[in-house]
């Protein structure tokens, strides 16, 4: 195998990469293309890493540990840290699409049509007046 062409096979030549450094003054002798991932820049590759996102919480203590996220929530207690959690309140619908995303309501229902579902609604019947204070909580009036 001759990596950079140069007519020196690898296992005789001292700078397999061609960069002009050689293989044991670098890192990545062959090269950025084999450069190992490293998503917190800290210059130790994640295989390595006993922290690979950098938050201060060790992976295997990390509920998140490809996410930045020193505070660790689970509003679902799934196991799963909030940060990297699609479906931060386990109702099976997912954030993006979800009108409660942190209050569960699996039947997404929205009674005044307002874009909030019932669940996480302080108005239900979206008649301006808060439900706690509201005579009729599900009849505008």
């Amino acid at each position: 195998i001759d990596t950079d062409g140069d007519g020196i096979g690898n296992n005789a030549d001292n700078d397999d990469d061609g960069d002009g450094l050689e293989d044991n003054q670098e890192l990545y002798p062959l090269g950025a293309a084999n450069k190992k991932l490293d998503q917190d820049e800290d210059g130790i590759p994640d295989d390595m890493d006993a922290d690979v996102d950098g938050d201060e919480v060790l992976n295997p203590l990390d509920n998140c540990p490809i996410t930045f996220n020193t505070q660790q929530d689970d509003l679902d207690g799934d196991g799963l840290g909030d940060a990297c959690d699609n479906d931060r309140d386990g109702d099976q619908i997912s954030d993006s699409i979800d009108n409660c995303p942190v209050t569960s309501n699996s039947n997404q229902i929205d009674s005044d049509a307002d874009g909030k579902g019932d669940a996480c609604d302080g108005d239900i019947d979206g008649d301006g007046f808060d439900d706690s204070t509201d005579n009729c909580p599900t009849v505008h009036n």
